[in-house]
This record gives C-alpha cells, sequence and structure tokens, in this order.
C-alpha cells in the first residue's frame, strides 16, 4: 500500500524552477508583499553536459555552430517588461562566460550582449546573469534558450522576494511498503502560454526585408520581387 505521510503546498516560492528543454517560458515576476522588484536573477546551464565553460564563444563572435565540449550552456534571450507599461520593455542576450561578467543594468539599450557567470561552484545552475537597476512593482519576463537545452531558476531581489503569480512549489512525503521518500514538483499557476512567437510574421517561402513602410507610402528598398512573374 503507498500512502503520502506529509504535503505542503507553497503558492509564493522564493525562485520558479525549470527543467532542461528548448521550449521558452513566459512568467510574471512580482512580489508577494506587494514591493518593487529591484532585480532578477537568472541561472541557467544544460545539465546533460559536465565538460566546463572554458570554450564559449566570445559575445562578439555570433557564431554558426556552437561547440560541442567545454561550453555547459546556451545562449538565453531575456525579454522583460513592466507590468504597469508593457511598451517599457527590453531584450537582453546573456552569454555564457567562464567565471567572468554576471551583471547588466535593466537601463542599458534593448538588445545588449552580457556575459553570465559561469563556474562548476555556481549554484543552483551553474551560470548566473543579474539585472538590475529595475524598481517597478512586478514585470513579465520571457526567456528563450538558444544553440541547446537550458535548465533554469530565476528569483528576484538576490533571492529573498517570494514570487506569486508564476508557480506553486509542491513538497510531498510518500510510503511505500515502509520506504518514504520525499518529492518536489512546481505546477504552473498562470495561463500565460509557452508558444507566443518572437517574430511578426512567418511564411513558407522566402520573406523579403527590404519592403519598407513609412505613412501612407510603400517601397521595395531591394528589388525583392524584380524576378517574380506577376498575375494579370
Amino acid at each position: 500500500a503507498a500512502s503520502y505521510t506529509c504535503m505542503f503546498v507553497d503558492p509564493s516560492p522564493t525562485s520558479l524552477v525549470y527543467s532542461s528543454s528548448d521550449t521558452q517560458h513566459i512568467m510574471p515576476i512580482k512580489n508577494k508583499d506587494g514591493s518593487p522588484v529591484t532585480s532578477i536573477e537568472v541561472y541557467w546551464d544544460n545539465p546533460a553536459s559536465s565538460t566546463g565553460f572554458s570554450s564559449c564563444p566570445s559575445p562578439t563572435s555570433n557564431p554558426k555552430l556552437w561547440p560541442a565540449t567545454q561550453c555547459d550552456a546556451p545562449l538565453l534571450r531575456l525579454d522583460i517588461v513592466n507590468e504597469t507599461g508593457l511598451s517599457v520593455g527590453k531584450t537582453f542576450f546573456a552569454y555564457p562566460a567562464n567565471a567572468v561578467g554576471g551583471l547588466v543594468g535593466f537601463g542599458l539599450t534593448t538588445g545588449t550582449t552580457a556575459q553570465g557567470n559561469c563556474s562548476s561552484a555556481q549554484t543552483p545552475n551553474r551560470c548566473k546573469l543579474v539585472i538590475n537597476g529595475l524598481g517597478s512593482t512586478g514585470y513579465y519576463m520571457r526567456v528563450r534558450s538558444i544553440y541547446g537545452p537550458a535548465a533554469l531558476t530565476i528569483t528576484g531581489n538576490g533571492g529573498i522576494s517570494e514570487l506569486t503569480g508564476a508557480q506553486a512549489l509542491v513538497d510531498a512525503t510518500g510510503k511505500a511498503s515502509d520506504v518514504e521518500r520525499r518529492i518536489q514538483v512546481r505546477i504552473q499557476t498562470n495561463k500565460l502560454p509557452s508558444s507566443s512567437p518572437l517574430y511578426g510574421i512567418e511564411g513558407t517561402d522566402k520573406v523579403c526585408k527590404q519592403f519598407q513602410i513609412d505613412g501612407s507610402t510603400a517601397e521595395d528598398k531591394g528589388s525583392c520581387w524584380a524576378n517574380v512573374n506577376t498575375p494579370d
């Protein structure tokens, strides 16, 4: 016979945890007590790899291929918007770096590439990037891994914030055949879709990137359709 001897549910854990995948995650970052969020900490790595970080590419190299060895974390795209004004947002690209970096200011230009400090001693995941310079009562953040899967841990205000509206932590102790085992699971508590696209247009053929629309006029800047037969 099996039974649960104890179960604990925390609707406002101090961390948001996502298992390793290449699926993007969208989450609210908001304090349970309504106090401002001054920093967001993002931890990540690829737990399936354990070779280290000495060969992670430079943030300026734009690699076509990610190294197969000596870089145990992918690149992350982080989109952060203020919950009180969704037009106030920034995008950052977090790059794994061997024992350097680890900090980026929210006031920097959107699209900034920031080095995430990575080492085997870093916990809960081996790479860490702190986004500071915040101050609103809440934000929404979208995280997507690039070049490979990533396991994520997200905290606020240095790990002391009780984050509400994103996940609930269920902690249960079960017993079967006189053997007890403790199990923790995370349950999403919001309906934010993980499939929201990162782009504004999708096609099954080539997309012209030189077509310019300005007010009431449109101009083909690159002769995109110069060799295309048009219908009568």
